[in-house]
């Protein structure tokens, strides 16, 4: 497995979720997302590298030492008022379509699985986030 810095699997993914039709990449950070004086927008994500760590089944190779990264996609999506069923029926298909994006992030130095989703209503917006664990090589820890 090549090794893979952790801005290159965040913009990896990033490139990922930009190709799904609908979903545009937050210019503010995931904390910032939906907060007040923050312009939003309908199915808008933030991602969030949360914490890397040597993975449970750790080794050492010539291109470092293998590692496990959280990633969190954070996301919103606007409500209709009057079909709030509707709404959120969309919503929830939308989330799957962006994990199943996610999901197919080429692997070719990487393995990635879907870890949980969790979603609150604040005001008019659905917001989510879906919690995604990467297994890769990371050059600069030491074997």
């Amino acid at each position: 497995m090549a090794a893979l810095t952790i801005s290159a699997l965040r913009q990896r993914i990033a490139t990922q979720l930009t190709a799904l039709a609908g979903w545009t990449q937050s210019p503010f950070d995931h904390e910032r997302l939906v907060t007040a004086g923050t312009p939003a927008q309908h199915q808008q994500y933030a991602l969030e590298v949360s914490a890397s760590e040597r993975s449970t089944s750790a080794h050492s190779s010539e291109t470092g030492a293998l590692v496990d990264t959280t990633v969190i996609v954070h996301w919103l999506y606007r409500r209709n008022q009057k079909d709030h069923a509707g709404t959120l029926d969309a919503a929830l298909d939308a989330e799957q379509a962006m994990i199943l994006q996610v999901l197919a992030t080429s692997k070719t130095d990487l393995s990635l699985s879907w870890i949980r989703s969790d979603r609150v209503l604040a005001g008019d917006w659905l917001v989510g986030e879906a919690e995604f664990m990467a297994t890769h090589s990371l050059a600069f820890l030491a074997a």
